[in-house]
Parts: C-alpha cells; sequence; structure tokens
C-alpha cells in the first residue's frame, strides 16, 4: 500500500543463469521440478509480466526494465552477494531434493561446488525485471 502519488516497484528474477554449465543446469532442473511440483512460476510469466501487473492495478508512469546481474567475485560485491545467495538457497534445497526426489547427498554438494566454479568460469548472470509505477493522486 502506498499513498497517492507514491510508487510502487515490483522485482522478479529469472529461473536461471546464463551461460549456466552441466552442474548449474542440474541444479536449477531439480529446482524446476520442485517449484513446478508446488505450483510455481518457472516459465517467466511473472518475469515478463511486472508492468502489467501495476497497470492492471491502476498504476501510471509505468516503466519496466531489466538488467543482467552478475553471479560470482568476478563481479565484484553485487556477483558475490548474489553468489552467496544462491548457494546458501541451493545448500538448503539440497535436503529437499534428497527427500523430495532421492537425490543421493553425494550428488547434490558436489554439483553446488562444481556449479559455484562454473559461475566464475562462465561468468554468468542473472537477469532480473524490475517495474516501477506511480499510485495516481486522489
Amino acid at each position: 500500500m502506498t499513498k497517492a502519488n507514491g510508487w510502487v516497484q515490483l522485482v522478479e528474477g529469472r529461473f536461471n543463469l546464463e551461460p549456466a554449465g552441466p552442474a548449474t543446469a542440474r541444479l536449477f532442473e531439480l529446482a524446476w521440478r520442485l517449484a513446478s511440483s508446488l505450483g510455481l512460476d518457472t516459465t517467466g510469466i511473472t518475469f515478463r509480466s511486472l508492468d502489467g501487473y501495476l497497470r492492471r492495478a491502476g498504476a501510471v508512469d509505468v516503466e519496466k526494465r531489466s538488467v543482467q546481474v552478475p553471479v560470482g567475485e568476478w563481479g565484484g560485491r553485487v556477483g558475490s552477494f548474489i553468489a552467496s545467495d544462491f548457494r546458501a538457497a541451493f545448500a538448503r534445497l539440497c535436503e529437499v531434493f534428497q527427500a523430495r526426489f532421492k537425490v543421493p547427498g553425494q550428488e547434490c554438494r558436489p554439483l553446488l561446488q562444481d556449479a559455484q566454479r562454473e559461475w566464475e568460469s562462465h561468468r554468468s548472470t542473472w537477469a532480473v525485471a524490475y517495474a516501477i509505477g506511480r499510485k495516481p493522486g486522489g
């Protein structure tokens, strides 16, 4: 909720990294399976629709942009923070992958280590879309 003439921002990341090596692709494949089973958007509809959501909610002066965020130490401070987020998320998800999909623990941990090396060597990025809009004055 925002006051009249206030601004609203929506942010959504794409459900993959590019370029992705085999370990990164495998981790995201497992994450897609899990997200799909929970009814979450894995197709990018939300990523592509942020501006439309704001317009349908009545916002004006709506703008949408997307940026490629670096993932890994190669991307400086931001890249390091994002890599830490992905590392932490996948470390927790590995337990779920083991329970839900019977992925052996000895497969998941090395995958995550390999994926982190891929983010550096491939200079992976994460597409993030954001849209801003203003609530009309009253």
